[in-house]
Parts: C-alpha cells; structure tokens; sequence
C-alpha cells in the first residue's frame, strides 16, 4: 500500500547538516525543506510478510545477473525539490545503478536525511510493487499510479491479495508501463497468478490461497522457475550438505568395500599362490622319490642271473 503523502511539516534550517567527504567537508545542500523520512502508520500483517519475502529474492536475482541496483521498502522518494507533498513510498522499488548498499545520506553535500530526492539522487524505480490493504485498497488504484507517473517509475506493479474479498470484481494484478508519450498507463488487468516484469526479465507470482498471500519471481518462458525465498534457501543448502555427507559416506562405503574385495582377492591370491608352491614341492619330491627308486632298481642285479667265475 502506498503512504499517503505526509502532513504539512515545519521547516527547520537549522537541521541541515554538512557531510566531510575524505578530501574534507563539501558543500551541504542548503535547501531549508525538512523532508520526512517515514510516516508512522499500521503495515497489514500480510502486505508486511510479502516485502519481508519478496525483498531479499529480488536483491539476489538482480545480484546473480551482474545488475547494480538498490531494492528499497516503504521509504519516501521525492520528486519536487521543496514540496513535501510530491513524494511516494513504494512497497518495493528498484533503484537502478544504485549500489545495493548506498543509502541516500552517502551522497556528499546531502542533509542527513533517510530518504530519496530525484533532483539529488538522479534516478527514479524501474519497477515499484504496490500491494494492496484490505481495508482501503483504493489507494493503489486512485494515488499509486498517479504518483508514480509524476515520479518517472517505468512500471508499476500493483497486487491485491484480498481480490476474492472484493463484492465488485477485483483484479489480482494491474500492471502500468509508460506508451509512446511517456505517460504511465495500465496495460494489464488480470487475475491469473503470473505477470510478466519486462523491467526485471522474470515473472511476479501470486501464492495466495484465502487471505495468507505471498509474491513470489519466477524465471523460464512462463515463469515455470521459482526464485526460492531466504527461508527455502537455508532448506536447499541444508538439504545439499546432507546429500553431499550421504554422497561422501556412501563413496567412503564404495571405497572400504572396494578395499575388502581388494584384499580378499589378495589372500584368495595369496592362497592359490601356496597351494601351487604346495603341489610343485609335493611334485618335486615325488619325481626325486621315483628318480632315486628308479636308480636303486638299477643298481640290483637281475633276478635270476648267474655270476660267472
């Protein structure tokens, strides 16, 4: 759901603070606007565990791809340098060529402020992911799309998990891109479970039976992969090593029966070796047996003969 553009707020100049850059102090931005950071406002339980998912998913499918990029969560972004009111929170958005680990107050001579100017900053969300509440849900339909068309977000997705709840008919996706002209317009109402970010390459996925709802991404010609969230990747790499131990034990077990046969063939080698110096020694002395029988027969006269005198 988008916060709502805050209240009039009081301009104190003296909250201007300079930043030092390592060359030393640089000169501060002397606009005398206070630009809020936050608005306190009630995040639907629902709408809070689909960013808490969906955030980290997109950082690392952005990360893989080589593509620098900041993906934020319910922070103001401003677009009218000293109007407080022209501003939007995105659920989730993506700052393109923004380091994943900048912060807004790293740029040298900004105010200490937690929070996006596109006259500072110089960019604007490729893609921003509005998620309907389920008690005004249209705020996304009526401020989000205009909002962010002021802004210069090139697509805009909004999602409403509470679309089976609606008494008029809801749609679970509306997706904005800009037309020829510039302006951001719908260009897709659907309730299928998938829609296709082009700013992403991938595919957003509705997983939402009843009310407990979650986005999820998705890559392949029909989003048929799913990116799997932080919690699902501790589970795969639990369940890699386990299968990576039972490999290695099963390898070890390979090997040792492997050793056992190795050394059985051995003694059975071993054996026959034995058994046939065995039968060579009994022949030998069988053959010296008959070879000394044979010449003791010899040296006896014959039976019968008479010695001549």
């Amino acid at each position: 759901m988008t916060t709502t553009a805050p209240g009039s707020q009081m301009v104190n100049s003296q909250r201007v603070k300079r930043l030092r850059a390592s060359a030393g102090e640089v000169p501060f931005d002397d606009d005398p606007t206070e630009y809020p950071e936050s608005e306190v406002m009630c995040r639907e339980p629902v709408e809070t565990e689909i960013c808490l998912q969906l955030q980290p998913v997109l950082r690392r499918y952005l990360a893989e791809r080589g593509i620098v990029a900041f993906v934020g969560s319910d922070n103001f972004i401003y677009w009218v340098k000293g109007d407080i009111k022209a501003c939007v929170s995105p659920d989730l958005y993506v700052l393109p060529g923004i380091a994943p680990t900048s912060r807004p107050t790293k740029w040298a001579g900004t105010k200490d402020e937690q929070c996006w100017k596109t006259w500072i900053h110089q960019v604007v969300p490729s893609v921003a992911i509005e998620v309907k509440a389920r008690h005004v849900p249209r705020k996304d339909e009526l401020q989000s799309p205009s909002r962010h068309d002021a802004l210069g977000t090139k697509e805009l997705i909004v999602f409403d998990p509470f679309h089976h709840r609606r008494r008029s008919p809801r749609k679970r996706f509306a997706v904005y891109r800009r037309d020829a002209v510039g302006k951001l317009v719908i260009v897709l109402e659907t309730n299928d479970d998938r829609v296709h970010s082009e700013q992403l390459d991938a595919f957003v996925v509705a997983q939402d039976k009843g009310d407990d709802a979650l986005l999820r991404l998705a890559v392949g010609p029909n989003g048929e992969k799913l990116l799997p969230f932080e919690s699902e990747l501790v589970e795969l790499e639990t369940l890699r090593a386990d299968e990576q131990t039972r490999l290695r034990q099963e390898a070890a077990q390979r090997a040792n029966e492997e050793a056992r046969r190795a050394n059985e063939e051995a003694r059975r080698a071993n054996e026959e070796a034995r058994r046939a110096n065995e039968e060579a020694r009994r022949v030998a002395e069988l053959e010296a047996e008959l070879a000394r029988l044979r010449a003791s027969m010899a040296e006896r006269p014959k039976r019968g003969a008479k010695s001549k005198k």
